[in-house]
């Protein structure tokens, strides 16, 4: 039982060997928000469906998530589901800050418990004590609110195996009334490759890999079409992201690149089909 009596309800879909969430809600907003937060060197998007439903990804490295969160929510400490895309400091980190103030219905991830390192630790632990389930999810899953369904594009059962930890990122494709968005983790090239046979086509692109120049090649932005690019990037960062090889390719799809060590928290929502973008600075 979720908060407000919302209902939470998990069907296994042997047959398919899937996993299908379905999240009923109260209130309703008047368009959906997508917000690429400002946790400096990390990622953490925070989805807000029209009915209220609240799903954050990642949560960067530090604490920095808190004040991020907030800036966005006020005095809302609850989130139906947190997604941890894979077992890396940049992006799942963060919870354990949050584990502290905020609570989550459900925490999503790739299924892998072989992350033998004390933060990955103190959170599956930190999970259990306030009873927060972790659930494996990959390829196929499907999580659906009202008019909101999230496709799980990857990790498939070879790629959660591999030994590049950026292989296993669980990869979201959100669709809504008011806008689509592609969310790639860290995945690199050949990743992209992978899924760019997919029917993936969205609105707004989460770069992959904070802007690397192994991520975000022609093959994924040809099939992403993304109207909107957002970098989740912290400023002067020792790894020089976003590459200029990366900002030159993403350049050739869309003029609307959005960077957090820049921008600062970035939000986008829709008015009348037409998108609207906010940013902090």
């Amino acid at each position: 039982m979720l908060k407000n009596g919302y209902n939470l309800a998990i069907f296994s879909l042997v047959a398919l060997n899937s996993f299908f969430l379905y999240l009923n809600f109260g209130s309703a907003a008047s368009s959906s928000a997508l917000y690429f937060l400002d946790v400096g060197q990390g990622d953490s998007i925070l989805f807000v469906a029209r009915d209220g439903m609240k799903i954050l990804t990642d949560a960067g490295p530090t604490s920095k998530i808190e004040q991020s969160l907030g800036n966005v929510l006020g005095n809302d400490h609850y989130f139906d589901l947190g997604i941890i895309t894979h077992q890396q400091l940049d992006h799942f980190n963060g919870f354990n800050f949050l584990f502290k103030t905020r609570s989550f219905g459900a925490l999503l991830f790739n299924g892998r418990t072989d992350r033998d390192i004390r933060e990955w630790k103190l959170l599956v632990a930190a999970a259990k004590e306030n009873n927060i389930p972790m659930i494996p999810v990959g390829a196929g899953d499907r999580i659906k609110s009202n008019d909101a369904v999230i496709q799980i594009i990857s990790p498939n059962s070879n790629f959660v195996q591999s030994g590049e930890w950026n292989d296993t990122g669980i990869v979201e494709l959100v669709k809504t009334t008011d806008f689509s968005a592609l969310l790639t983790a860290d995945i690199g090239l050949n990743l992209e490759a992978a899924i760019a046979k997919l029917n993936i086509k969205a609105d707004i692109l989460k770069v992959g890999h904070h802007g690397s120049k192994t991520s975000s090649g022609d093959v994924l932005l040809q099939a992403v079409e993304p109207k909107v690019a957002g970098i989740e990037v912290g400023e002067k960062n020792t790894y020089r992201h976003p590459t200029k090889e990366a900002l030159d390719r993403i350049g050739k799809y869309t003029s609307y690149i959005y960077r957090t060590d820049q921008n600062g928290t970035i939000k986008i929502t829709s008015n009348g089909g037409k998108l609207q973008i906010f940013t902090e600075k």
